[in-house]
């Protein structure tokens, strides 16, 4: 997500007017697809902004309608998550600024530290069990409290949480897309796919206990393969045995987990090519199975794999087959 310079100057002066106090630029990170973000200080307390969707904004023919739909969103599942009972940052400011020649959708709030998936691999690094079970613990819990709410979803990587210095209690950060039913659409992701199957698809990822469970896992997978026995201790201890047991048990990745056991790596490859593009977790999984803790590869093999509904739709399932080849290649 590129930054455009020519807009600091006015996404300053209205930071300073809100925060009441010049503003120190202390980080800025234009890696994520939905947005580009920066720590900030203002008056000796860090906040975090995010400009999102510049892109999609600046191209639309009614900027203001669409920043403001974004920033309506935003702010209802902002509101939804609270009342569900979901830890946000105590501050939480969103608005739609104009910001040189194009409007905004901002968001501010407390900048509440590094994300989970950081604190995790560094916890995994220095063996700090009890930190590591209360955190996933946690990020499980209140996942529950999400899908327990009628029309409300979420996405549970440990990169959309953080803790504060000295609490074990994980905030959740990542508010775009949102996760929340409104009307009878679930939102799933932006722009809203027009498919309808593929909203339903999205619809049980991140809606359903079947769906978040299976993100979070892998997505811990992927910060180190040693986190697997004490995500199905907590996951367990949350949604129950049974629930856990039905998720996990039947998945293909058991099918070729036990080809791969038995030596039948060309059994292993053919599962994996039958695979289609509506199995992005299952190859995900897969992956995990067969490039257990190595980084480099997993990174691309989920980039390939990233449902981004920016992406157009053949773009989308080339990639798949893409990382199809690729993981066949490394089994």
């Amino acid at each position: 997500m590129k930054i455009n310079p020519n807009e600091f100057g006015a996404l300053d002066a209205y930071l300073k007017e809100l925060l009441g106090g010049d503003i120190r630029w202390r980080l800025i990170n234009d890696s994520y697809s939905h947005c580009w973000a920066a720590s900030i200080e203002c008056l000796g307390r860090r906040f975090f902004v995010k400009n999102v969707e510049p892109r999609a904004i600046g191209a639309a023919l009614n900027q203001t309608a669409l920043a403001t739909m974004i920033a309506n969103r935003i702010t209802e599942y902002l509101l939804r998550l609270k009342l569900a009972g979901v830890i946000t940052p105590e501050y939480h400011d969103v608005a739609v600024v104009e910001l040189a020649d194009r409007s905004a959708v901002v968001v501010v709030a407390d900048d509440c530290g590094s994300d989970l998936a950081l604190v995790l691999r560094e916890s995994v690094r220095l063996n700090l069990d009890r930190q590591i079970k209360a955190l996933i613990t946690g990020i499980l819990a209140k996942s529950l409290a999400a899908l327990s709410c009628d029309g409300l979803g979420i996405d549970p990587p440990a990169s959309n949480w953080t803790m504060r210095p000295g609490s074990l209690d994980p905030i959740y950060v990542d508010l775009w897309p949102v996760q929340y039913r409104d009307g009878q659409t679930h939102l799933v992701g932006f722009p809203q796919p027009d498919d309808p199957a593929l909203v339903e698809y999205s619809r049980k990822r991140y809606y359903t206990v079947t769906g978040v469970l299976r993100i979070a896992r892998f997505h811990l997978l992927r910060i180190s393969a040693t986190l697997e026995p004490i995500f199905f201790e907590c996951a367990t201890d949350i949604f129950g045995g049974e629930t856990v047991e039905a998720v996990f048990s039947e998945l293909p990745e058991v099918k070729v987990r036990n080809h791969l056991v038995a030596g039948h790596i060309h059994q292993a490859r053919a599962s994996i090519m039958e695979l289609d593009r509506w199995h992005v977790d299952d190859l995900r999984e897969i992956a995990l199975r067969i490039i257990p803790d190595q980084p480099d590869d997993l990174h691309r093999l989920f980039k390939l794999t990233q449902m981004d509904f920016q992406i157009p739709d053949q773009e989308r399932a080339t990639r798949f087959e893409q990382a199809k080849n690729e993981l066949v290649a490394l089994t």
